[in-house]
């Protein structure tokens, strides 16, 4: 019988700016919240990096050092949630290069569709619940037949 949960936590932006020390250090990476507190004593380029990476979209500062394939993985242990869609567009607005002042046509601008937050999700696997049901019936009838018998007995 396997019930699998999913349920990922939305984290406003708000929350992520009061975890901005050293001693306890949440990032944003790619739109994802990272509790990154226990790595920083450990960060090889030292903990002052992620301590100025905190209150801010970090994506750029952490794909800028070139970040080996083994570093993202590492970051996915500090996984904590993902940023609400509001505050991510609003931080990616900040990150986008502005237009040039002098541009004879408007460039047209594209709004991001909020996506909406997934919900927890419930999955029974349909071919081990038979097994169960079989189980289920056996200690029924099992259950049955042993009060039959020791009734007749008194």
């Amino acid at each position: 019988f396997v019930l699998r949960f999913a349920c990922i936590m939305t984290i406003e932006f708000s929350e992520v700016e009061k975890h901005c020390t050293p001693n306890d250090l949440w990032l944003v990476i790619h739109g994802k919240v990272y509790d990154v507190t226990k790595f920083v004593d450990e960060h090889p380029g030292g903990g002052e990096l992620l301590v100025e990476s905190a209150k801010k979209e970090a994506t750029g500062d952490f794909e800028d050092l070139g970040h080996s394939d083994d570093a993202f993985k590492l970051l996915q242990t500090f996984y904590i949630g993902d940023l609400a869609e509001a505050d991510k567009v609003r931080l990616q607005a900040k990150i986008k290069p502005a237009a040039p002042v002098a541009t004879p046509t408007p460039t047209p601008t594209v709004t991001p569709t909020p996506v909406p937050t997934p919900t927890p999700v419930k999955t029974v696997d349909s071919e081990s619940s038979f097994p169960i049901i079989l189980a289920i019936g056996a200690v029924v009838v099992g259950a049955v037949l042993a009060y039959g018998y020791f009734n007749r007995r008194r």
